[in-house]
């Protein structure tokens, strides 16, 4: 027999120690839209064009990687976890946003999602400096 995974209860506890560890921090996903220009792949950064730039408010709760979830190409040891609610989330995460956390800026370089059906229960985004 399969083991069951229960999705609703994982949903309830990222949502707990994003509630207990994220209480009054400021985050928000910096989006740039409009004329980017050329997006560099190593940095993430764009040289040119005109962009729109757009903050959007966010919960969520920054945490350290577990040991061994460091892959040394998408997740690196020096890189931290975010993980997002998708409790009032306005926006879906990409690889070209910027996310802020606590004023500091982090550059995403992988988004997975907890995803049992068609609903997305929350985002694990990692990020480095």
């Amino acid at each position: 027999m399969a083991a069951y995974f229960d999705y609703a209860q994982s949903k309830t506890d990222a949502e707990e120690i994003i509630d207990y560890f994220a209480a009054g921090t400021i985050n928000a996903i910096l989006r740039v839209d409009g004329n980017k220009g050329v997006r560099d792949p190593v940095t993430g950064n764009y040289t040119g064009g005109s962009p729109a730039v757009n903050y959007i408010d966010l919960k969520g709760v920054k945490l350290g990687l577990k040991k061994g979830e460091a892959d040394g190409t998408l997740i690196k040891e020096s890189d931290i976890k975010y993980i997002l609610s998708t409790e009032n989330l306005t926006v879906i995460p990409t690889v070209d946003d910027k996310l802020i956390i606590e004023s500091e800026t982090w550059n995403i370089s992988y988004i997975k999602e907890l995803k049992p059906t068609t609903i997305i229960l929350a985002y694990f985004i990692y990020c480095r400096k």
